[in-house]
């Protein structure tokens, strides 16, 4: 019988590369690696320092030239009226198909989908018209508007770089199972920011105030020229119902001052800033450059263990700059 050799593991083919073998790490060269790793990291310890400090010393200038933002809140609450909302239900159900030839909406004023003012309020036209209202173009534009002499230094901005400038500093919020909207708005000062949103509701309201009352008033006119073409009593006393209505939905349309929303907590001064959250941002900043300090140092450890040191030569941009000194020092007696 031949008897077979005892196995052996396979030798490698180049040098300084380590043998395969099927058994695992015993708990010696498992330590090795630890204290290697560790080693490394001791070695590398000035250009962990330096990394880290850069990158908080990065964060730290970043945060203070971020300018400070304010936010201020204001909770909302739709408007509805239950008297007109019944009136309206009553003469939907009995002359709902004729006001509808005669393009009358029953629905009554103010009582209006709550997205649909939320979509008046995020509009352009709206915001344009809140701009040209408060006369915000000089603080928007702060930095090309001449307070002194109280003129523009070049062209006047256009409606479209305002709602552009001014849009993102706004945001609207609805809860789902309460119903109620959030208005948040953001500024570089705090006063101005509190200000803004209370003065957006209150331009919002009588925006929609004054949509209602238009359509109210065509709505009776349109009602009154019906009245007078038609000699049917029926009809006569159907649209007589109608402009009762349209009556009514006018009387509470200048009677109500909040229309749209009503303001549950108005907007206050805030006490802090929003943003930026500058101690955040510094630890956030030297947490990333300690760990971009420690993949460095793993990096050049790998290169210098595994590529061989004449293809690092031919990297080292230094070479010929030492060489020089080391001819001048030779030549100097």
């Amino acid at each position: 019988m031949s008897t077979q050799p005892p196995w052996q593991p396979p030798k490698s083919d180049r040098e300084g590369l380590p043998s395969y073998s099927p058994y695992p790490l015993s708990p010696e060269e498992d330590e090795i690696d630890l204290m290697e790793i560790a080693r490394e990291l001791w070695k590398g310890r000035f250009l962990i320092v330096a990394i880290t400090s850069c990158a908080l010393i990065f964060s730290v200038v970043y945060a203070l030239w971020q300018a400070p933002q304010y936010k201020a809140e204001v909770l909302l609450s739709p408007v509805a009226s239950r008297e007109t909302q019944s009136t309206g239900a009553q003469l939907a159900a009995q002359y709902g198909g004729l006001a509808s030839v005669m393009g009358i909406d029953l629905g009554g004023r103010g009582t209006g989908s709550v997205d649909a003012y939320l979509a008046i309020l995020k509009s352009r036209k709206f915001i344009q018209h809140f701009i040209e209202e408060q006369n915000l173009l000089p603080v928007l534009f702060e930095s090309e508007w001449d307070a002194k002499h109280t003129r523009w230094r070049g062209d006047i901005p256009s409606a479209s770089e305002a709602y552009r400038a001014f849009y993102p500093s706004m945001k609207v919020s609805k809860d789902v199972k309460t119903g109620l909207v959030t208005l948040t708005l953001y500024s570089g000062e705090p006063k101005r920011a509190a200000l803004w949103a209370n003065q957006l509701v209150k331009s919002l309201n009588n925006h929609i105030r004054e949509g209602g009352r238009e359509e109210a008033s065509k709505s009776i006119q349109y009602l009154e020229q019906q009245i007078k073409k038609t000699s049917w009593v029926e009809v006569r006393e159907i649209l007589y119902r109608l402009m009762e209505k349209e009556i009514q939905s006018l009387t509470l349309t200048d009677a109500r001052e909040e229309f749209a929303f009503s303001i549950i907590d108005p907007a206050v001064v805030p006490d802090g800033r929003e943003s930026p959250k500058r101690r955040q941002m510094v630890m956030l900043g030297g947490v990333i450059g300690f760990v971009a300090s420690i993949f460095v140092v793993f990096l050049l450890h790998f290169i210098k263990k595994h590529i061989p040191p004449q293809k690092l030569e031919a990297f080292d941009f230094t070479k010929g700059l030492k060489q020089r000194f080391r001819k001048k020092e030779v030549v100097m007696p």
